[in-house]
Protein backbone atom coordinates (compact mmCIF):
# COMPACT_ATOMS: atom_id res chain seq x y z
CA UNK A 1 0.00 0.00 0.00
CA UNK A 2 1.23 2.90 -1.36
CA UNK A 3 1.54 6.04 0.99
CA UNK A 4 -0.53 9.39 0.62
CA UNK A 5 1.69 12.79 1.00
CA UNK A 6 -0.92 15.68 1.32
CA UNK A 7 -0.37 19.75 1.40
CA UNK A 8 -1.89 22.53 2.77
CA UNK A 9 -5.08 23.27 -0.21
CA UNK A 10 -7.51 25.91 -0.11
CA UNK A 11 -10.98 25.55 -2.34
CA UNK A 12 -11.98 29.67 -2.03
CA UNK A 13 -8.12 31.27 -1.30
CA UNK A 14 -6.65 31.79 -4.95
CA UNK A 15 -2.88 32.56 -3.05
CA UNK A 16 -1.72 31.32 -0.12
CA UNK A 17 -1.29 34.07 2.75
CA UNK A 18 1.75 32.58 4.46
CA UNK A 19 4.27 29.47 3.70
CA UNK A 20 6.87 28.56 5.56
CA UNK A 21 10.42 27.76 3.82
CA UNK A 22 10.16 25.06 1.33
CA UNK A 23 6.09 24.20 2.32
CA UNK A 24 4.06 23.71 -0.77
CA UNK A 25 0.29 24.56 -1.14
CA UNK A 26 -2.15 24.39 -3.68
CA UNK A 27 -5.50 26.27 -4.23
CA UNK A 28 -8.82 24.96 -6.20
CA UNK A 29 -9.96 28.22 -6.60
CA UNK A 30 -7.30 29.33 -8.85
CA UNK A 31 -5.71 26.08 -10.01
CA UNK A 32 -2.04 26.76 -9.02
CA UNK A 33 0.68 25.83 -7.10
CA UNK A 34 2.89 27.34 -4.55
CA UNK A 35 5.73 27.23 -2.04
CA UNK A 36 6.78 29.36 0.37
CA UNK A 37 10.46 30.74 0.10
CA UNK A 38 12.57 31.91 3.01
CA UNK A 39 11.15 35.01 4.53
CA UNK A 40 7.50 33.82 4.12
CA UNK A 41 7.23 35.18 0.54
CA UNK A 42 4.67 32.60 -1.37
CA UNK A 43 6.00 32.00 -4.60
CA UNK A 44 3.76 29.90 -7.71
CA UNK A 45 5.27 27.01 -9.37
CA UNK A 46 2.96 25.28 -11.39
CA UNK A 47 -0.68 25.31 -12.16
CA UNK A 48 -2.82 27.15 -14.95
CA UNK A 49 -1.93 30.65 -15.88
CA UNK A 50 1.48 30.13 -13.71
CA UNK A 51 3.85 29.88 -15.97
CA UNK A 52 3.25 29.16 -20.67
CA UNK A 53 3.85 26.10 -22.26
CA UNK A 54 5.45 25.70 -25.63
CA UNK A 55 4.07 22.55 -26.71
CA UNK A 56 0.76 23.90 -26.69
CA UNK A 57 -1.52 26.48 -27.42
CA UNK A 58 -1.71 28.47 -23.51
CA UNK A 59 -4.02 31.06 -22.23
CA UNK A 60 -2.44 33.78 -20.05
CA UNK A 61 -5.11 35.15 -17.86
CA UNK A 62 -2.84 37.30 -15.66
CA UNK A 63 -0.33 40.32 -16.79
CA UNK A 64 2.79 39.11 -19.07
CA UNK A 65 6.34 40.91 -18.43
CA UNK A 66 8.94 40.47 -20.53
CA UNK A 67 12.42 41.74 -19.62
CA UNK A 68 13.89 40.26 -22.71
CA UNK A 69 13.04 40.53 -26.53
CA UNK A 70 9.82 39.18 -28.02
CA UNK A 71 10.34 37.48 -31.46
CA UNK A 72 7.11 36.31 -32.85
CA UNK A 73 8.18 34.21 -36.18
CA UNK A 74 4.32 33.41 -36.96
CA UNK A 75 2.38 34.94 -40.33
CA UNK A 76 -0.32 36.38 -37.46
CA UNK A 77 0.04 38.15 -34.59
CA UNK A 78 -3.41 39.42 -32.74
CA UNK A 79 -3.81 41.96 -30.10
CA UNK A 80 -7.51 42.38 -28.99
CA UNK A 81 -6.81 44.69 -26.32
CA UNK A 82 -8.57 47.67 -26.94
CA UNK A 83 -5.60 50.27 -25.79
CA UNK A 84 -1.72 49.25 -26.89
CA UNK A 85 1.06 51.19 -25.07
CA UNK A 86 4.41 50.85 -27.37
CA UNK A 87 7.12 52.57 -25.58
CA UNK A 88 9.18 52.48 -28.85
CA UNK A 89 9.50 55.97 -30.55
CA UNK A 90 9.66 53.81 -34.19
CA UNK A 91 7.31 51.31 -34.98
CA UNK A 92 9.07 49.57 -38.32
CA UNK A 93 6.91 48.42 -41.44
CA UNK A 94 8.18 46.04 -44.06
CA UNK A 95 10.92 45.53 -41.78
CA UNK A 96 12.18 41.98 -44.31
CA UNK A 97 12.11 44.86 -47.44
CA UNK A 98 15.95 44.68 -48.02
CA UNK A 99 16.11 45.77 -52.03
CA UNK A 100 14.07 48.01 -54.19
CA UNK A 101 11.35 48.87 -52.25
CA UNK A 102 7.95 47.74 -53.84
CA UNK A 103 5.15 47.45 -50.86
CA UNK A 104 2.99 49.95 -49.78
CA UNK A 105 3.08 50.02 -46.31
CA UNK A 106 0.47 51.34 -43.05
CA UNK A 107 -2.23 50.87 -40.81
CA UNK A 108 -5.92 49.72 -42.03
CA UNK A 109 -8.90 49.89 -40.14
CA UNK A 110 -11.80 47.36 -40.35
CA UNK A 111 -15.00 49.25 -40.84
CA UNK A 112 -17.28 45.86 -40.58
CA UNK A 113 -19.99 46.67 -43.78
CA UNK A 114 -18.08 48.66 -45.41
CA UNK A 115 -14.99 49.01 -46.81
CA UNK A 116 -12.18 49.73 -45.01
CA UNK A 117 -9.72 52.91 -44.36
CA UNK A 118 -6.01 52.70 -45.08
CA UNK A 119 -3.49 55.31 -44.63
CA UNK A 120 -0.24 53.92 -46.06
CA UNK A 121 2.98 54.96 -47.82
CA UNK A 122 2.40 54.54 -51.41
CA UNK A 123 5.89 53.08 -53.21
CA UNK A 124 4.77 54.23 -56.78
CA UNK A 125 3.82 57.43 -55.85
CA UNK A 126 6.30 58.14 -53.33
CA UNK A 127 3.90 59.61 -50.67
CA UNK A 128 1.57 59.11 -47.88
CA UNK A 129 -1.61 58.58 -48.84
CA UNK A 130 -5.41 58.40 -47.22
CA UNK A 131 -7.72 55.71 -48.84
CA UNK A 132 -11.55 54.19 -48.05
CA UNK A 133 -11.48 50.88 -50.35
CA UNK A 134 -9.55 51.88 -53.52
CA UNK A 135 -11.33 55.22 -53.28
CA UNK A 136 -8.71 58.45 -52.06
CA UNK A 137 -10.43 59.47 -48.71
CA UNK A 138 -10.35 63.26 -47.14
CA UNK A 139 -7.77 63.67 -44.73
CA UNK A 140 -9.55 65.38 -41.59
CA UNK A 141 -7.42 67.51 -38.68
CA UNK A 142 -8.81 70.07 -36.30
CA UNK A 143 -5.10 71.31 -36.59
CA UNK A 144 -2.73 69.89 -39.02
CA UNK A 145 1.08 71.77 -38.87
CA UNK A 146 3.25 71.22 -41.66
CA UNK A 147 6.91 71.95 -41.62
CA UNK A 148 8.20 71.34 -44.94
CA UNK A 149 6.92 71.22 -48.23
CA UNK A 150 3.29 70.11 -49.04
CA UNK A 151 2.42 68.82 -52.78
CA UNK A 152 -1.35 68.06 -53.33
CA UNK A 153 -2.59 66.10 -56.32
CA UNK A 154 -5.55 65.42 -55.34
CA UNK A 155 -8.79 67.67 -53.38
CA UNK A 156 -7.90 69.27 -50.15
CA UNK A 157 -10.88 69.57 -47.86
CA UNK A 158 -10.56 71.43 -45.05
CA UNK A 159 -12.68 72.12 -42.06
CA UNK A 160 -10.45 73.33 -39.75
CA UNK A 161 -8.08 76.10 -39.40
CA UNK A 162 -4.52 75.70 -41.51
CA UNK A 163 -1.19 77.75 -40.27
CA UNK A 164 1.69 78.19 -41.55
CA UNK A 165 4.14 79.84 -39.70
CA UNK A 166 7.36 79.49 -42.22
CA UNK A 167 7.76 78.65 -45.96
CA UNK A 168 5.34 79.24 -48.74
CA UNK A 169 2.21 78.00 -49.87
CA UNK A 170 2.02 76.91 -53.83
CA UNK A 171 -0.85 75.99 -55.74
CA UNK A 172 0.17 75.09 -59.15
CA UNK A 173 -2.14 73.71 -61.62
CA UNK A 174 -2.62 72.81 -65.22
CA UNK A 175 -6.39 73.92 -65.26
CA UNK A 176 -8.71 76.30 -63.11
CA UNK A 177 -7.57 76.44 -59.65
CA UNK A 178 -10.87 77.05 -57.32
CA UNK A 179 -10.96 78.12 -53.95
CA UNK A 180 -14.60 78.19 -53.23
CA UNK A 181 -17.14 78.74 -50.16
CA UNK A 182 -20.53 77.02 -50.60
CA UNK A 183 -21.52 78.56 -46.89
CA UNK A 184 -23.12 82.10 -47.55
CA UNK A 185 -23.15 82.65 -43.97
CA UNK A 186 -19.35 82.88 -43.65
CA UNK A 187 -16.76 83.34 -46.57
CA UNK A 188 -12.89 83.60 -47.66
CA UNK A 189 -10.25 85.02 -45.29
CA UNK A 190 -6.98 86.20 -46.95
CA UNK A 191 -4.99 88.57 -44.71
CA UNK A 192 -6.35 89.44 -41.92
CA UNK A 193 -3.26 90.64 -39.58
CA UNK A 194 -3.57 93.20 -37.34
CA UNK A 195 -0.19 94.69 -39.34
CA UNK A 196 0.28 95.34 -42.74
CA UNK A 197 0.19 92.19 -44.91
CA UNK A 198 1.84 92.07 -48.12
CA UNK A 199 -0.72 89.90 -50.62
CA UNK A 200 0.30 89.70 -54.34
CA UNK A 201 -2.24 88.52 -57.22
CA UNK A 202 -1.42 88.01 -60.71
CA UNK A 203 1.50 88.97 -62.39
CA UNK A 204 2.10 91.84 -64.35
CA UNK A 205 1.16 90.47 -67.78
CA UNK A 206 -1.99 88.35 -65.82
CA UNK A 207 -5.49 89.23 -66.12
CA UNK A 208 -7.39 89.21 -62.73
CA UNK A 209 -11.41 88.88 -63.14
CA UNK A 210 -13.47 89.61 -59.84
CA UNK A 211 -17.03 88.41 -60.44
CA UNK A 212 -18.72 89.47 -57.79
CA UNK A 213 -18.89 93.04 -55.97
CA UNK A 214 -15.25 93.79 -54.44
CA UNK A 215 -15.63 95.78 -51.37
CA UNK A 216 -11.99 97.96 -50.13
CA UNK A 217 -12.15 98.38 -46.26
CA UNK A 218 -8.67 100.55 -46.68
CA UNK A 219 -7.13 102.36 -48.83
CA UNK A 220 -6.75 100.66 -52.72
CA UNK A 221 -3.35 102.23 -54.44
CA UNK A 222 -3.59 101.98 -58.02
CA UNK A 223 0.10 101.95 -60.23
CA UNK A 224 -1.82 101.55 -63.43
CA UNK A 225 -5.35 102.48 -64.97
CA UNK A 226 -8.95 101.78 -63.75
CA UNK A 227 -11.00 100.98 -66.68
CA UNK A 228 -14.67 99.19 -67.33
CA UNK A 229 -18.04 100.22 -66.84
CA UNK A 230 -19.16 98.90 -63.13
CA UNK A 231 -19.51 101.32 -60.23
CA UNK A 232 -16.07 101.72 -57.64
CA UNK A 233 -17.99 101.75 -54.33
CA UNK A 234 -16.13 102.90 -51.03
CA UNK A 235 -15.45 105.97 -48.37
CA UNK A 236 -11.79 107.01 -49.32
CA UNK A 237 -10.26 106.75 -52.71
CA UNK A 238 -6.55 107.77 -52.17
CA UNK A 239 -4.25 108.86 -55.57
CA UNK A 240 -0.44 110.01 -54.96
CA UNK A 241 -0.75 111.83 -58.14
CA UNK A 242 -4.04 112.97 -59.83
CA UNK A 243 -7.27 111.01 -60.29
CA UNK A 244 -8.06 111.79 -64.55
CA UNK A 245 -10.40 110.71 -67.08
CA UNK A 246 -9.65 109.23 -69.75
CA UNK A 247 -9.61 111.85 -72.13
CA UNK A 248 -10.51 115.46 -71.96
CA UNK A 249 -14.11 116.28 -71.24
CA UNK A 250 -14.57 112.59 -71.01
CA UNK A 251 -15.89 111.84 -68.02
CA UNK A 252 -18.11 113.95 -65.14
CA UNK A 253 -17.87 113.54 -61.47
CA UNK A 254 -21.76 112.10 -60.52
CA UNK A 255 -24.74 112.14 -62.43
CA UNK A 256 -27.88 113.96 -62.25
CA UNK A 257 -29.26 111.82 -60.05
CA UNK A 258 -26.42 110.71 -58.37
CA UNK A 259 -24.45 113.71 -56.79
CA UNK A 260 -21.71 114.29 -54.43
CA UNK A 261 -22.46 115.02 -51.14
CA UNK A 262 -18.96 117.50 -50.57
CA UNK A 263 -15.73 118.66 -52.25
CA UNK A 264 -13.02 118.89 -49.62
CA UNK A 265 -9.55 120.86 -50.38
CA UNK A 266 -6.39 121.34 -48.82
CA UNK A 267 -5.13 125.22 -47.89
CA UNK A 268 -4.37 127.16 -51.08
CA UNK A 269 -6.51 124.43 -53.38
CA UNK A 270 -7.80 125.37 -56.56
CA UNK A 271 -10.64 124.88 -58.92
CA UNK A 272 -9.54 125.44 -62.75
CA UNK A 273 -12.24 125.87 -65.53
CA UNK A 274 -11.28 125.48 -69.05
CA UNK A 275 -9.17 123.88 -71.60
CA UNK A 276 -6.38 126.12 -70.92
CA UNK A 277 -7.55 126.79 -67.01
CA UNK A 278 -8.35 130.44 -67.55
CA UNK A 279 -10.60 130.98 -64.84
CA UNK A 280 -9.08 129.75 -61.31
CA UNK A 281 -10.71 129.91 -57.99
CA UNK A 282 -8.51 129.34 -55.26
CA UNK A 283 -8.65 129.16 -51.66
CA UNK A 284 -7.82 132.10 -49.48
CA UNK A 285 -6.46 130.45 -45.84
CA UNK A 286 -8.67 131.65 -43.23
CA UNK A 287 -10.12 134.09 -45.24
CA UNK A 288 -12.25 133.25 -48.55
CA UNK A 289 -11.90 132.42 -51.89
CA UNK A 290 -9.96 134.49 -54.51
CA UNK A 291 -11.54 134.75 -58.70
CA UNK A 292 -9.05 135.71 -60.88
CA UNK A 293 -8.45 139.09 -62.35
CA UNK A 294 -11.59 140.25 -64.25
CA UNK A 295 -13.64 137.20 -63.89
CA UNK A 296 -17.05 137.06 -63.44
CA UNK A 297 -19.71 135.09 -61.49
CA UNK A 298 -22.62 135.75 -63.70
CA UNK A 299 -26.11 134.49 -62.71
CA UNK A 300 -28.75 133.51 -65.12
CA UNK A 301 -26.57 135.27 -68.47
CA UNK A 302 -24.28 137.72 -68.85
CA UNK A 303 -25.85 140.74 -67.95
CA UNK A 304 -26.26 139.80 -64.07
CA UNK A 305 -22.45 139.50 -62.87
CA UNK A 306 -20.26 140.24 -59.98
CA UNK A 307 -16.67 141.16 -61.30
CA UNK A 308 -13.64 143.02 -60.28
CA UNK A 309 -13.55 146.22 -63.28
CA UNK A 310 -10.58 147.43 -61.68
CA UNK A 311 -7.94 147.42 -58.82
CA UNK A 312 -9.80 148.28 -54.96
CA UNK A 313 -13.28 148.45 -56.92
CA UNK A 314 -16.08 145.40 -57.05
CA UNK A 315 -18.95 145.88 -59.57
CA UNK A 316 -22.58 143.89 -58.65
CA UNK A 317 -23.98 144.44 -62.27
CA UNK A 318 -27.60 144.11 -63.55
CA UNK A 319 -29.78 144.72 -66.67
CA UNK A 320 -33.05 145.50 -64.67
CA UNK A 321 -32.66 145.32 -61.14
CA UNK A 322 -31.20 144.22 -57.87
CA UNK A 323 -32.82 143.24 -54.99
CA UNK A 324 -31.92 143.02 -51.40
CA UNK A 325 -34.02 141.21 -49.24
CA UNK A 326 -32.45 141.14 -45.63
CA UNK A 327 -33.61 142.56 -42.06
CA UNK A 328 -30.13 144.69 -42.43
CA UNK A 329 -28.07 146.14 -44.61
CA UNK A 330 -25.29 147.87 -43.62
CA UNK A 331 -22.43 150.13 -45.34
CA UNK A 332 -19.61 151.07 -43.77
CA UNK A 333 -18.31 153.67 -46.13
CA UNK A 334 -19.60 156.56 -48.78
CA UNK A 335 -22.54 155.21 -50.85
CA UNK A 336 -23.29 156.78 -54.28
CA UNK A 337 -26.63 155.90 -55.93
CA UNK A 338 -27.11 157.30 -59.31
CA UNK A 339 -30.58 157.07 -59.40
CA UNK A 340 -34.06 156.80 -57.20
CA UNK A 341 -33.69 155.70 -53.90
CA UNK A 342 -37.02 153.70 -52.61
CA UNK A 343 -37.69 152.55 -48.82
CA UNK A 344 -40.56 150.20 -49.50
CA UNK A 345 -41.48 149.67 -45.78
CA UNK A 346 -44.38 151.81 -44.38
CA UNK A 347 -41.98 151.66 -41.28
CA UNK A 348 -38.80 152.53 -42.93
CA UNK A 349 -35.64 154.17 -40.79
CA UNK A 350 -33.22 156.00 -41.91
CA UNK A 351 -30.58 155.69 -38.66
CA UNK A 352 -27.41 157.91 -38.31
CA UNK A 353 -24.52 157.90 -36.38
CA UNK A 354 -22.43 155.04 -34.85
CA UNK A 355 -25.17 154.46 -32.41
CA UNK A 356 -27.88 155.86 -34.36
CA UNK A 357 -28.77 158.22 -32.25
CA UNK A 358 -30.65 160.14 -34.96
CA UNK A 359 -33.45 158.69 -36.92
CA UNK A 360 -35.86 159.48 -40.05
CA UNK A 361 -38.72 157.49 -39.44
CA UNK A 362 -41.95 157.11 -42.33
CA UNK A 363 -44.93 157.60 -40.61
CA UNK A 364 -47.74 156.12 -43.43
CA UNK A 365 -49.71 158.29 -45.42
CA UNK A 366 -48.16 160.97 -42.94
CA UNK A 367 -44.43 162.12 -43.39
CA UNK A 368 -40.95 161.83 -41.94
CA UNK A 369 -40.83 161.74 -38.15
CA UNK A 370 -37.15 163.11 -36.73
CA UNK A 371 -36.72 161.27 -32.86
CA UNK A 372 -36.79 163.21 -29.88
CA UNK A 373 -34.96 166.84 -29.90
CA UNK A 374 -32.78 165.91 -32.74
CA UNK A 375 -32.23 169.05 -35.22
CA UNK A 376 -32.86 169.73 -38.70
CA UNK A 377 -29.67 171.86 -39.52
CA UNK A 378 -29.27 174.06 -42.37
CA UNK A 379 -25.90 175.63 -43.74
CA UNK A 380 -24.20 175.16 -39.95
CA UNK A 381 -25.45 174.34 -36.55
CA UNK A 382 -26.74 178.36 -36.09
CA UNK A 383 -29.89 177.49 -38.19
CA UNK A 384 -32.06 174.16 -37.58
CA UNK A 385 -35.77 173.30 -37.20
CA UNK A 386 -36.30 171.37 -33.57
CA UNK A 387 -38.51 169.99 -30.89
CA UNK A 388 -37.26 171.91 -27.92
CA UNK A 389 -40.06 170.10 -26.09
CA UNK A 390 -43.13 168.11 -26.20
CA UNK A 391 -45.52 170.44 -28.25
CA UNK A 392 -43.17 172.87 -29.31
CA UNK A 393 -41.55 173.31 -32.38
CA UNK A 394 -38.55 175.46 -32.44
CA UNK A 395 -37.63 177.47 -36.04
CA UNK A 396 -33.94 178.74 -34.85
CA UNK A 397 -31.39 181.04 -36.81
CA UNK A 398 -28.68 182.84 -35.55
CA UNK A 399 -28.96 186.19 -38.08
CA UNK A 400 -32.27 185.90 -39.74
CA UNK A 401 -35.62 183.85 -40.55
CA UNK A 402 -37.01 184.89 -43.93
CA UNK A 403 -40.62 183.57 -44.66
CA UNK A 404 -41.48 184.20 -48.54
CA UNK A 405 -45.34 183.97 -49.35
CA UNK A 406 -48.59 185.67 -50.58
CA UNK A 407 -50.07 184.63 -47.41
CA UNK A 408 -48.66 183.66 -44.23
CA UNK A 409 -51.36 182.45 -41.80
CA UNK A 410 -50.61 182.15 -37.95
CA UNK A 411 -53.91 180.75 -36.18
CA UNK A 412 -52.48 180.84 -32.91
CA UNK A 413 -50.60 183.35 -30.11
CA UNK A 414 -47.30 185.20 -31.48
CA UNK A 415 -44.85 186.00 -28.86
CA UNK A 416 -42.07 188.02 -29.94
CA UNK A 417 -38.99 188.87 -27.99
CA UNK A 418 -37.10 191.09 -30.53
CA UNK A 419 -38.31 193.41 -32.52
CA UNK A 420 -40.59 193.70 -35.24
CA UNK A 421 -39.72 194.91 -38.45
CA UNK A 422 -42.26 195.51 -41.03
CA UNK A 423 -41.37 195.93 -44.92
CA UNK A 424 -45.32 195.56 -46.38
CA UNK A 425 -48.39 196.71 -45.73
CA UNK A 426 -49.46 196.24 -41.72
CA UNK A 427 -53.11 195.91 -40.67
CA UNK A 428 -53.81 195.49 -36.85
CA UNK A 429 -57.10 194.30 -35.36
CA UNK A 430 -55.82 196.33 -32.14
CA UNK A 431 -52.72 196.64 -30.22
CA UNK A 432 -53.05 197.10 -26.41
CA UNK A 433 -50.12 197.39 -23.70
CA UNK A 434 -52.70 195.53 -21.28
CA UNK A 435 -53.35 192.85 -24.12
CA UNK A 436 -55.33 189.40 -24.00
CA UNK A 437 -54.19 186.43 -25.91
CA UNK A 438 -55.88 187.60 -29.41
CA UNK A 439 -53.38 190.38 -29.89
CA UNK A 440 -49.89 191.97 -29.94
CA UNK A 441 -48.27 192.42 -26.54
CA UNK A 442 -45.88 195.57 -27.08
CA UNK A 443 -43.28 195.57 -23.61
CA UNK A 444 -41.45 198.77 -24.60
CA UNK A 445 -43.07 202.22 -23.77
CA UNK A 446 -42.48 203.20 -27.70
CA UNK A 447 -43.93 201.92 -30.68
CA UNK A 448 -42.41 202.52 -34.36
CA UNK A 449 -43.60 201.46 -37.74
CA UNK A 450 -41.23 202.72 -40.26
CA UNK A 451 -43.33 201.63 -43.29
CA UNK A 452 -45.57 203.91 -45.42
CA UNK A 453 -49.44 202.76 -45.64
CA UNK A 454 -50.24 201.50 -42.01
CA UNK A 455 -53.58 201.49 -41.18
CA UNK A 456 -54.32 201.84 -37.32
CA UNK A 457 -57.40 201.65 -35.91
CA UNK A 458 -59.03 200.96 -32.45
CA UNK A 459 -56.12 201.66 -30.02
CA UNK A 460 -56.45 202.72 -26.64
CA UNK A 461 -54.06 203.47 -24.35
CA UNK A 462 -55.33 201.70 -21.14
CA UNK A 463 -53.22 202.67 -18.14
CA UNK A 464 -49.81 202.92 -19.70
CA UNK A 465 -48.22 206.08 -20.68
CA UNK A 466 -47.27 205.70 -24.50
CA UNK A 467 -44.03 208.07 -24.47
CA UNK A 468 -44.45 208.12 -28.72
CA UNK A 469 -45.74 206.86 -30.99
CA UNK A 470 -43.91 207.50 -34.43
CA UNK A 471 -45.13 206.48 -38.27
CA UNK A 472 -42.96 207.43 -41.20
CA UNK A 473 -40.88 209.41 -39.32
CA UNK A 474 -44.17 211.25 -37.59
CA UNK A 475 -43.99 211.53 -33.95
CA UNK A 476 -47.81 211.50 -32.15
Amino acid sequence: MSNTIQIKRSTGTNTPSSLSAGELGYSEASDKLFIGLAGGSVQPIAGQGAFLRSDTNDTLSGNLIITGNLTVNGSTTTVSSNTVAVGDNIIVLNSDETGTPSQNAGFEVERGTSDNAILQFNESDDGFEALIGSASAPFKASNLTLTGNAVVTGTTDLNGNTTVDAGTISLDATTNLNIDNSNTSNGITIGTATSGVPINIGHGTSEVTVGDNLTVSGDLTLTGSLGGSGALSGTTLTSSTAVVPNANDGATLGTASLGFADLFLADGGTVKLGNDQDVVLTHVHNTGILIGTNRQIQFRDSALKILSSADGQLDIDADTEIEMTTPLVEISADATIGDDLTLKSDASVLGFGADTEITLTHVHNTGLLLNGTSRLQFGDSGSYVHQSADGVLDLVSDTEIELNATTIDINGATDMSGALTVGGAFTSIGIDDNCTAERLQLADTSIEIMASGVTLSGYASGTSTLDKFVIDGGTF
